[in-house]
């Protein structure tokens, strides 16, 4: 659960519902089942990831014109064998989203950058 208060953390309904499912990213990447109350480093966070996401954005609008009205839903990794230790195979979901629809995107590898390119690639 992810928490914002007014008027410290937004003056309007849409920026307070930013800042806590912000707090509520940070709460999930800690393993869920848990809160976090929206605070100066999380927007500091969710700042900084927006300025990579607009900048991604620019930078492959031209190759994949579509990419405007889509969006990154859920990204989750887990461990499919972890007795195996570094040779564990991941798997990557992605739930992404357009103006339409919901689907999902599956990557698997032993590397975690590999199994989340294959679920990134395959979203499109």
């Amino acid at each position: 659960m992810g928490v914002a208060l007014y008027p410290d953390d937004g003056p309007e309904v849409d920026t307070l519902i930013r800042s806590a499912e912000t707090a509520m990213q940070r709460a999930r990447e800690r393993g869920g089942d848990t809160f976090d109350i929206h605070s100066p480093e999380t927007k500091a966070r969710a700042i900084e990831r927006q300025t990579l996401e607009n900048a991604l954005r620019k930078a492959l609008g031209r190759f994949f014109p579509d990419l405007d009205t889509m969006r990154l839903v859920d990204f989750k990794v887990r461990v499919i064998d972890g007795s195996r230790g570094t040779a564990a195979r991941v798997r990557v979901l992605i739930d992404s989203r357009d103006q339409d629809q919901i689907w999902s995107t599956i990557g698997v590898s032993e590397d975690i950058i590999e199994a989340s390119w294959h679920a990134l690639a395959d979203s499109f």
